[in-house]
């Protein structure tokens, strides 16, 4: 059965005379367009963002030195905690730090960390560090005070150094020469 436009339009009226709030109440809801472009304007804001969300190159090399730091950190707690000497190895072919026992036939004590894509050992000044089950750092020092190395990233040019103190124990990190 088919309803008479007419008689739409009149009920329609009864309901917006029988309820004053309806007649009211604009048209709620929106519009084809104005999905479209608000769902446009979270595409390009997602696309800026993207970047972002991989981490900065300043971000990375810090957290890199960090990383680095942690393991000097690591090798002393291990050399005091086994009473043997650990040699940290800098690796420039593998861009990596490994941890080892010194004494031979130097058996490793965790996977090495790896520098991410994009940082680069810029100056090694020993290719190895001593951990002394005794108490500081010994042989393989770039002067008589500590030991030195800085990252770089690759496509800034910008340095970060990480700082052994000798007799402090100390290992720190600095976008600061020391």
């Amino acid at each position: 059965m088919a309803t008479n436009p007419k008689n739409r339009i009149s009920s329609d009226a009864a309901i917006r005379s029988s309820c004053p709030d309806y007649a009211r109440m604009p048209d709620a809801g929106f519009t084809l367009i104005e999905l479209l472009l608000v769902m446009a304007l979270l595409v390009m804001l997602t696309v800026l963002a993207i970047p972002t969300l991989d981490g900065s190159d300043s971000i990375k090399l810090r957290m890199a030195a960090e990383a680095i730091a942690n393991e000097l950190r690591l090798g002393l707690s291990l050399a005091h905690a086994h009473g043997q000497t650990i040699r940290i190895t800098f690796n420039i072919a593998t861009q990596s730090v490994d941890l080892a026992y010194d004494t031979p036939p130097r058996l490793p004590l965790k996977v090495p960390y790896y520098l991410p894509e994009g940082i680069l050992f810029e100056r090694i000044y020993n290719e190895y560090l001593i951990c002394n089950p005794l108490g500081g750092f010994a042989q393989g020092l770039s002067t008589p005070n500590g030991y030195t190395t800085i990252l770089t990233q690759q496509r800034t040019r910008e340095r970060y150094y990480i700082i052994a103190s000798v007799f402090s124990e100390r290992v720190r990190t600095s976008s600061l020469p020391p």
